[in-house]
């Protein structure tokens, strides 16, 4: 069934099925198992103590605490899944199923408000974004010769991680530096694994590939449970990751459909800033420890569309564009694009300068 070939509406209609069984699977499993008798402060302060960035109402006693934040992540279940469908190589596989755990992970921390469920959130997000990287990688690992890029996409690419370097460690100090360093090596180490199986050693994929891009999951989980890195900081530091393999892709390829891929990267763009706009506007601001609280620009605890919800959706997207245009590059066409145009870009490396 996965990998199959199907024309976009029936892969649509089979995606969202299974993406909704599953997460109302999730959604029945959580009502029995879930006890909450809990009963939530009514006022500004007493929210912010419960969850300071986001500001749905809390349900008193609810078997869903926040009933809008959870059923919104069924946009991040309903991506892997469509993924799913499509990909056939072991990196866009692992990454759609980690989609797939995002929304059950996400959903068990709206749902319950507990701090464990949080820490698996937090940590499944991370490891998501760290997969994509992952993807990005094995993509560009099918060049002609992935290193022979233009000395101009070189400079660009160190530019952006002095620029990286600098902002996180005057910002975060030698942790920060630390964590830029981390990723980066972790991530050049993947790169350097799919350019091993792709040129040399095809088989390892069946043995090395599983167990790395697992490792990555797990990354993840350290990141939030035992090295406790500022969040705000590993989303900047993968961020500028993602958009240096993107110059390497981009440098990789010998001809390019400018237009339609100026726009792919711009409605990606502006999904993803949407989505930020949703998020940073939502919860609670306190300036000094035991002051007053404020509703940030977006709060609005009994609105009925809530912040925090809509950048559960428009961040799903962002992820499932983002993998579509990625897949639009892979040589050997294996995974396939769920929403942009099928047109591929040529990728055989024509280095100048």
């Amino acid at each position: 069934m996965f990998g199959m070939v199907l024309d976009r509406p029936k892969m649509w209609i089979l995606g969202g099925s299974l993406a909704l069984l599953v997460f109302f699977a999730f959604l029945a499993v959580l009502n029995i198992a879930h006890r909450n008798a809990t009963e939530y402060a009514p006022d500004d302060q007493g929210l912010y103590q419960v969850h300071s960035d986001q500001c749905e109402r809390p349900i008193d006693r609810g078997r869903i605490v926040e009933l809008h934040n959870t059923l919104s992540n069924v946009g991040y279940a309903l991506a892997g899944m469509l993924i799913l469908l499509q990909a056939v190589s072991w990196s866009g596989r692992i990454f759609a199923v980690n989609l797939i755990v995002l929304s059950v992970m996400s959903g068990a921390y709206h749902a319950t408000l507990e701090s464990g469920p949080q820490e698996l959130d937090v940590a499944w997000v991370y490891g998501v974004l760290l997969l994509l990287s992952a993807y990005a990688s094995s993509v560009h690992a099918q060049a002609d010769r992935p290193l022979a890029v233009s000395r101009w996409v070189w400079l660009g690419i160190a530019v952006i991680w002095v620029i990286l370097a600098l902002v996180i460690g005057l910002s975060y100090g030698w942790p920060g530096l630390l964590a830029v360093a981390t990723l980066t090596l972790t991530l050049g180490a993947v790169w350097g694994l799919y350019v091993l199986m792709e040129k040399e050693a095809p088989w390892l994929k069946w043995i090395l590939a599983p167990v790395f891009l697992l490792g990555l999951t797990f990354l993840g989980y350290e990141i939030k449970h035992s090295f406790r890195w500022n969040s705000n900081a590993v989303f900047g530091i993968v961020t500028a990751l993602l958009v240096i393999q993107m110059f390497l892709v981009l440098g990789s390829a010998g001809k390019l459909n400018w237009r339609p891929l100026a726009c792919e990267l711009l409605l990606i763009g502006g999904v993803l800033i949407a989505g930020l706009v949703f998020r940073l506007g939502d919860g609670y601001s306190q300036e000094v420890e035991d002051g007053p609280v404020t509703r940030n620009l977006l709060c609005a605890p009994d609105f009925p569309v809530q912040p925090h919800a809509l950048w559960h959706l428009l961040s799903a997207l962002a992820l499932l564009l983002s993998y579509d245009l990625f897949s639009k590059f892979g040589a050997k066409k294996m995974d396939r694009p769920v929403i942009l145009p099928e047109e591929r870009n040529e990728l055989t490396t024509t280095a100048k300068g």
